[in-house]
């Protein structure tokens, strides 16, 4: 199947679509499509690699959600069409609703939620890696959403 501007897949496209300036709708459809392309203004394009997280999401100890998060991590480096990050929610030592202002408000005070706040941010998608505790999910994860 033949696209709009001359290319038989995405394949053949990849090399050329940096060069395309988006002159009309039709051009930044064309781009979107590809995933890899964000279009800023109406004369840049750029391409980007898509950052994604897999996050260790238990804090216990002889937890074994981090050889898990390794394996999937291992799967994923075969993959050239993201990048993948390795997140320990341990590494942050999120305590429990410590910040005086809501998490959707961003305005925090407590340096462990600013670094975790800056760290997800950075990310385009996350993978959890997370134990079932009771058919929920465990505390560290659930601290974590509450610090956006």
């Amino acid at each position: 199947m033949r696209s709009d501007d001359g290319c038989k897949a995405k394949a053949d496209c990849n090399e050329n679509l940096t060069d395309l300036i988006p002159t009309d709708g039709r051009v930044v459809r064309i781009l979107q499509q590809f995933g890899r392309f964000r279009v800023r203004g109406a004369s840049h394009v750029e391409e980007f690699m898509l950052r994604i997280a897999i996050i260790i999401g238990s804090t216990r100890p002889g937890r074994k959600g981090e050889a898990v998060a390794k394996w999937a991590y291992e799967i994923a480096q075969t993959r050239h069409d993201a990048e993948f990050e390795l997140v320990d929610i341990k590494d942050f030592n999120l305590p429990l609703l410590d910040e005086p202002m809501p998490p959707i408000m961003g305005q925090y005070t407590q340096d462990h939620t600013k670094r975790w706040s800056a760290k997800i941010a950075s990310f385009d998608a996350y993978i959890f890696v997370t134990p079932e505790y009771n058919h929920a999910t465990c505390g560290g994860r659930a601290t974590s959403k509450f610090h956006k």
